[in-house]
């Protein structure tokens, strides 16, 4: 993962899973991190992750998973 790329951009949210936890700290650095857990089915992470994502945008989300 390439910290300089991330935080060239910006970002307001960053989502990773499970797998990326020991990159958590240096990521939060950049912008509100939450992890969320790796699935068997990609989908499924993903669908969290818009979950997530949405509920945010609507401020119904106001806690990290972590």
């Amino acid at each position: 993962m390439n910290l300089e790329r991330i935080l060239a951009i910006q970002p307001d949210l960053i989502i990773i899973s499970d797998q990326d936890e020991a990159l958590y700290d240096q990521l939060s650095k950049i912008a509100k991190t939450i992890i969320v857990p790796m699935s068997e089915n990609w989908q499924d992470t993903i669908m969290l992750a818009r979950i997530i994502q949405n509920n945010r945008m609507d401020g119904s989300f106001c806690k990290q998973n972590h």
